[in-house]
């Protein structure tokens, strides 16, 4: 008697090429739409590093790279970046676009970190490049500026969960402070008390789930900001009004120095898509609080409720959901994209 071993070559091998399209409303008849691809290499620069090429058309046009180079057999690691977009943020009053404002962005970046464990990342790290923000349309009430910046960052990044869509357990958190000590100049004409100068703010997000039967599924989503050492510009401020981040009112309709959102809710597991379609088809309903404000003791706390169906597709996570507020908000959208 013996063992016989016999292997086979995998039909598919690095360097991948993944494609994705991200679809959102942001009014009833407006959409946002993108088309985005990464390259992805393995080994380029040694064994264990990675090289990402990223690029998108459509909404927020971006192209860039990161080079990713373990340290020898450590868990230390380096990395360095490059990347070049274009956003618009649209004002909505009364479900019209009555504003737009432009934002162009490049720069360079080199990052060190450490690998802590299999589920956890803490990287510090430099960026530099030139910002340029204009009036596309309107009155926006934010000002034009264009000039160099330069800033500096600290994140952790902890990633237990079972799936990207909707994930039976785990945890996904993220920490991110950030320090701009070079930024264009405010023009005259801006609130003069408010600066990015030496700016430091720190962020915060986290999703939970878990599954007390295997089609059932609770979350929490939490998310908060805060700035330090004076005012920013409206241009560097937080603001809510999407998907799970008080999705009933309007993107930008509320923003300031500080933000904290917490949402809770149910997820039903109804069927499945057939296999060339996709996977798990969930309905639900979440309850979304919290608010974006300047002072703690003006910051007024705003609630909605959520009704939706999360799919999960070969284009990627799909959401149809409405969301409505207690002050008689309400907003409808259609999401192609990750969620949590």
């Amino acid at each position: 008697m013996g063992l016989q071993i016999r292997a086979r070559q995998k039909s598919y091998a690095p360097p991948f090429l993944m494609l994705g399209v991200s679809l959102q409303n942001t009014t009833t008849d407006d959409f946002e739409f993108q088309l985005a691809g990464r390259y992805l290499a393995f080994d380029v620069a040694g064994s264990g590093s990675e090289l990402r090429v990223d690029a998108a058309v459509g909404v927020e046009p971006n192209i860039g790279f990161n080079l990713y180079r373990p340290i020898g057999h450590s868990p230390l690691f380096v990395s360095g970046s490059a990347l070049a977009i274009r956003r618009t943020v649209n004002f909505i009053q009364d479900d019209t676009i009555v504003a737009r404002y432009n934002e162009s962005r490049s720069g360079v970046g080199v990052d060190g970190g450490v690998n802590i464990g299999r589920d956890d990342e803490v990287r510090a790290g430099v960026t530099y490049g030139y910002l340029r923000a204009s009036v596309g349309a309107g009155d926006p009430d934010l000002p034009e500026i264009s000039g160099r910046e330069a800033r500096a960052r600290i994140r952790w990044l902890h990633d237990s969960q079972d799936s990207p869509v909707v994930p039976s357990h785990g945890i996904r958190s993220g920490a991110t402070i950030s320090y701009l000590f070079d930024s264009p100049e405010a023009p005259a004409s801006a609130d003069p008390t408010r600066s990015n100068d030496n700016l430091t703010q720190a962020e915060f997000t986290s999703s939970i789930f878990w599954a007390p039967r295997r089609r059932d599924r609770f979350f929490v989503v939490a998310a908060g900001g805060t700035s330090f050492s004076g005012k920013p510009l409206p241009t560097e401020q937080y603001s809510v009004g999407r998907p799970f981040l008080l999705g009933a009112f309007e993107p930008g309709q509320y923003r300031g120095d500080h933000f904290a959102v917490v949402t809770a809710g149910y997820l039903r597991g109804v069927g499945r898509l057939p296999d060339f379609l996709g996977g798990p088809m969930f309905i639900g309903g979440w309850l979304e609080n919290g608010s974006a404000f300047d002072d703690l003791d003006t910051a007024k706390l705003r609630s909605n409720g959520s009704v939706g169906a999360i799919l999960d597709t070969l284009l990627g996570p799909v959401i149809l959901g409405g969301s409505f507020s207690f002050s008689g908000d309400w907003r409808y959208y259609i999401g192609v994209g990750r969620l949590f």
